[in-house]
């Protein structure tokens, strides 16, 4: 659910348009028959791009939020894998936290914003919120999803209502995943970086009472 396979079809930033892509995967006919699907769309972008009123749509929502640190290591290792401007190539994901968004790597937001680290917190308050009125959805940590996998998804599965057909268990970490590039990470740039989060997250106090609960 992203720009290269869907370009040009779909405008993510309409709700009318994203209501109404939704909406068609779950009316799809063969013969003239109503088909099942049970396609699982992941997407990167706010859940405040399909609107309001979500409940309505014929879709169950998981929304996964990741620690800060863990977030943009990860983006960086990201932007540094492609030839285009994805986003700052710069040395280390600290460096990556302070920047202003640029590149392509601007889609997966609903406006502008003063660094990557404000990006990230108005990204995961934005889907705790929409979980918190939305009763077809809910919110889960990265976290818990890795290291209670099992019962973690048996848990979503009875809250949203969905039926599980065998044991659920951890994903390949290697088919299906896009890599992001080989980088040298020291111990010191996590470290810097880790400090710079627990800091810059006292500014949203709102969302670190929120992702304390959760």
């Amino acid at each position: 659910y992203d720009l290269h396979p869907l370009g040009g079809k779909l405008n993510f930033f309409s709700n009318k348009s994203t209501r109404s892509f939704i909406k068609s995967l779950s009316s799809i006919k063969i013969n003239e028959k109503k088909a099942c699907n049970c396609s699982m769309l992941k997407s990167h972008f706010p859940l405040s791009h399909l609107g309001q009123d979500t409940k309505d749509l014929p879709i169950k929502i998981i929304y996964i939020w990741r620690d800060p640190v863990e977030t943009i290591t990860s983006l960086w290792k990201y932007m540094h894998k492609w030839e285009w401007n994805e986003g700052p190539k710069v040395e280390t994901p600290l460096a990556l936290a302070t920047s202003r968004p640029s590149g392509q790597s601007q889609r997966y937001q609903a406006s502008n914003y003063k660094d990557y680290f404000e990006r990230w917190a108005a990204h995961v308050l934005d889907g705790i919120s929409h979980c918190e009125n939305n009763p077809k959805a809910c919110v889960i940590s990265y976290k818990e999803l890795l290291h209670e996998h099992t019962a973690t998804t048996i848990n979503i599965c009875k809250r949203l209502n969905i039926n599980i057909l065998q044991k659920p268990a951890l994903p390949s970490k290697s088919k299906n995943v896009i890599s992001g590039a080989h980088m040298n990470l020291n111990l010191e740039d996590i470290t810097r970086l880790r400090e710079f989060c627990a800091e810059r997250l006292e500014d949203f106090p709102e969302l670190k009472a929120r992702i304390s609960n959760i």
